[in-house]
């Protein structure tokens, strides 16, 4: 399929198809299709140069939502691959302190966009009551045992005492907040975006899942 053309495109046989084109919306291109040749020795005006070899249609590129069972197949897997590797990370920060109040993924708008959601899950990451930062910055000893893991945490954000990393796998983007001023650690992981069109509440309003 074309994607929509500058007016004028082609060269002079394809003038129909270039005012085709300026007279359609943004959203609409013009696509053309193998039709029959005109028989030998047939004198070809440059009307039927441009429109008996082609048969010119207006296919919409946009505003074709996927149907509720690809949402559905979707979602799943996006879904599937942010709880893959959220497990893989939180079975990791768990050897370094205790998680304060439920890990818990759900779906959520996505950058606004309107009809889009993501996966995401998010939680606390406190350090054991008896550490008292003797082994430093939970936040550094977070990005340490995720490493060797593939999770190479890069700082996005270093501000008045808030350090914020991230890592992305794949479509994943895995975030984890610290402070010099506290001892948690927050952490946020997301998928892709994902079109559920009218299907938006039936994933919005799902409860929160626990992982742990």
């Amino acid at each position: 399929m074309n994607r929509p053309s500058p007016p004028g495109d082609g060269g002079p046989d394809r003038d129909l198809l270039a005012h085709a084109r300026d007279r359609l919306p943004p959203e609409v291109d013009v696509v053309e299709l193998a039709g029959s040749t005109s028989s030998e020795g047939d004198p070809m005006t440059p009307l039927a140069k441009a429109a008996v070899p082609l048969l010119a249609g207006a296919v919409a590129l946009t505003g074709c939502s996927p149907s509720h069972d690809d949402i559905r197949s979707s979602a799943a897997k996006s879904r599937a691959t942010v709880l893959d590797v959220s497990n893989d990370v939180l079975d990791e920060v768990a050897t370094l302190g205790e998680f304060f109040g439920p890990v818990e993924g759900q779906w959520r708008s996505c950058r606004d966009k309107e009809g889009w959601l993501e996966y995401y899950v998010e939680g606390r990451l406190d350090p054991p009551p008896d550490d008292a930062g003797a082994h430093g910055l939970l936040v550094d000893q977070v990005t340490a045992v995720l490493a060797p893991k593939g999770y190479r945490l890069a700082t996005v954000d270093d501000d008045d005492g808030v350090l914020t990393l991230e890592a992305v796998t794949g479509e994943v983007n895995t975030q984890v907040t610290g402070y010099a001023s506290d001892p948690f650690v927050l952490f946020d992981i997301s998928g892709g975006c994902v079109e559920v069109a009218d299907l938006d509440s039936e994933f919005r309003y799902d409860l929160p899942e626990t992982l742990r």
